[in-house]
């Protein structure tokens, strides 16, 4: 349900596709605020959450990149 009296929770996020990618192909000048914002949802400050989509888009991006 909800959290406890003065209990906050962690901001429940969609993380788009290309801050996945920016940080996978480490994509200038992108990949400084993309790895911010990963490295929030890793120390579980935010609550990040990807697509479907994405999983299938970042396989297509390794089979196809050098």
């Amino acid at each position: 349900m909800g959290a406890f009296e003065g209990e906050t929770q962690p901001l429940k996020t969609l993380i788009d596709t290309n801050i996945i990618v920016d940080v996978a192909l480490e994509r200038q000048p992108f990949y400084a605020e993309s790895q911010k914002i990963l490295s929030i949802a890793y120390r579980q400050q935010i609550e990040g959450y990807i697509s479907a989509s994405t999983v299938s888009y970042l396989y297509l991006i390794k089979i196809f990149t050098p």
